[in-house]
């Protein structure tokens, strides 16, 4: 219910009233501005992945594409072929970081190996 003092009379309405005039001009100028906004950014930019995604998937990579097993060394030109050669470096490097950091690669000399903790966390 909303009270609205007009030419000195109250007046009681309802939100749902057809008397149009009980309700503010500006009622539901912000839930409409949000309402814009969002249909005007939604699927514009797509999420960052966490370094714990990317690790993930490259760990995927290795094992379930590139068929690797524990002590398999790749370089990056054996996985250019897979969908990492899509990836930006950056996220590449994050990727490795994290693999290494979780133990489930070593990284040396341009070389990847798969460690038996990367098989099973595979």
């Amino acid at each position: 219910m909303v009270l609205r003092q007009a030419h000195g009379k109250v007046a009681l309405c309802l939100l749902a009233s057809s008397r149009f005039r009980c309700y503010s001009r500006q009622m539901g100028e912000h839930s409409e501005q949000l309402t814009r906004d969002r249909s005007r950014n939604s699927g514009k930019q797509p999420r960052k992945q966490t370094a714990d995604t990317l690790g993930r998937k490259l760990l995927e990579i290795i094992v379930y594409q590139q068929n690797c097993r524990v002590g398999a060394k790749l370089t990056l030109d054996n996985l250019e072929a897979s969908e990492i050669g899509d990836w930006s470096m950056p996220d590449f490097r994050s990727a490795c970081g994290y693999a290494a950091s979780q133990g489930w690669l070593t990284v040396r000399d341009d070389f990847l190996t798969l460690t038996t903790a990367g098989l099973a966390a595979a």
